[in-house]
């Protein structure tokens, strides 16, 4: 991934954000902080991207999710 350029929203998205809290094991937490800083990013942007991949893959093998509006 080192070399990619993703951000964490999407050009013409909104700049609203839901936020919850995550328990985490602190070795895990650490090594995800030296990562994020490595891809240049915050711990939040990092995380937010590897969800929308992980959405995304989601969606092209199961399809795509309708959210009700």
């Amino acid at each position: 991934m080192k070399g990619e350029r993703f951000v964490g929203r999407k050009k013409g998205e909104p700049r609203e954000f839901v936020k919850f809290t995550l328990r985490v094991n602190p070795e895990i937490y650490e090594k995800f902080r030296y990562v994020s800083g490595y891809n240049g990013r915050s711990i939040n942007s990092e995380l937010e991207i590897l969800m929308r991949l992980h959405v995304e893959k989601f969606e092209k093998a199961i399809g795509k999710i309708a959210l009700e509006e």
